[in-house]
């Protein structure tokens, strides 16, 4: 094999493991990006519909209760609506996680609306010291507390039993 002959393998050897190289990093680049853009909308998602009845459901007292159910509901009605009119147009190659967060964070605050509804008639004594609506309030933390451990397993489909 002459000299020459030896440059030209070289320079092929060398451009093609330049090629795989730069297509490995491309593929790794974006998916990075996409596990960046799911972890950034599970955050939003979080922040703008699941904080605030968190926060309100660890208030202490009975008094909130109505405001709670009423802001429960809205956040029902604004996923429902980000589901069937923004998400069902997004062109993403991370919409169907897109789109299992939300349903997933929708079920489950339909599970805290079903909780607050319910009432505990279990004895007249544990409904005048306002203990059923503690005991309510505790179950539906209980749910967000689930939906914060189980969103990352659901939306990769590695679990399916969280919704009821």
């Amino acid at each position: 094999m002459t000299s020459e002959q030896k440059n030209i393998l070289l320079g092929a050897i060398i451009g093609f493991t330049l090629s795989v190289i730069s297509q490995l990093i491309a593929s790794i680049s974006k998916l990075f990006y996409k596990k960046y853009k799911i972890a950034s909308f599970r955050k939003l998602i979080f922040n703008t519909y699941i904080k605030d009845v968190k926060d309100g459901l660890m208030l202490p007292g009975d008094g909130n209760i109505a405001e709670l159910k009423k802001s429960v509901s809205n956040s029902i009605t604004k996923l429902d609506y980000l589901l069937k009119n923004e998400l069902t147009y997004l062109n993403a190659d991370w919409q169907f996680e897109a789109i299992r967060i939300c349903e997933l964070a929708k079920a489950k605050l339909k599970q805290v609306s079903d909780q607050l509804e319910n009432y505990s008639f279990k004895n007249n004594e544990m409904i005048m010291n306002g203990q059923g609506i503690k005991l309510n309030k505790k179950n539906s933390l209980t749910i967000i507390t689930d939906y914060e451990k189980r969103v990352v397993s659901y939306h990769k489909l590695k679990t399916e039993e969280t919704i009821i």
